[in-house]
């Protein structure tokens, strides 16, 4: 079984990094899936399918991570459409009454990146807290810096579509990958 996993570097890992820590994933059995480097917060964000009982002390020493969480954390950018509601986002997103599943919510040039533990919290719970947020001045751009796993990719259509049977086998981007 394979398994996604999601590493946060502090510090920008250029080509050359990436090219080793990929090589180590590889010979963990693994592969690297996507590298976002985060030059505005000084962070690199990676993700890697891994096999079962992969050992994650030399996944952390292979790529320098700060943090490693399996399995994958959602990271993604929440931008609104009036950039002065982006202050008020960041403090309901990172402030103490946050969703336990939110990990870490950072302000940013543009808005608010987020890392969530979509097990602890749904990514849906925190878009309706978004637009609830936003409802002053609606709207917003939501731009994943990570690919969602199929697993948070079915439990979001799941809440958004509102459709309990919707499993991993109706997501049409299952279908494009093979």
């Amino acid at each position: 079984m394979v398994r996604s996993v999601s590493v946060r570097i502090e510090g920008i890992f250029e080509e050359r990094q990436r090219e080793a820590a990929s090589r180590a994933v590889t010979s963990l059995g693994g592969r690297a899936v996507s590298w976002h480097p985060c030059s505005e917060l000084h962070r690199t964000y990676a993700q890697f399918a891994l096999p079962e009982g992969y050992d994650a002390p030399i996944l952390a020493r292979a790529c320098g991570a700060q943090r490693i969480d399996d399995p994958a954390l959602v990271v993604l950018e929440v931008i609104p459409n009036d950039p002065r509601r982006a202050e008020a986002l960041a403090r309901a997103l990172g402030g103490e009454g946050r969703p336990a599943g939110i990990v870490d919510a950072v302000r940013t040039h543009q808005g608010v990146l987020i890392e969530l533990d979509a097990v602890r919290t749904p990514l849906s719970l925190v878009i309706d807290l978004v637009d609830t947020e936003l409802e002053p001045a609606p709207g917003r751009r939501i731009v994943p810096l990570l690919p969602l796993d199929d697993a948070a990719l079915t439990a979001a259509a799941r809440d958004l579509l509102g459709d309990p049977a919707i499993d991993v086998s109706r997501l049409i981007e299952t279908y494009t990958e093979q």
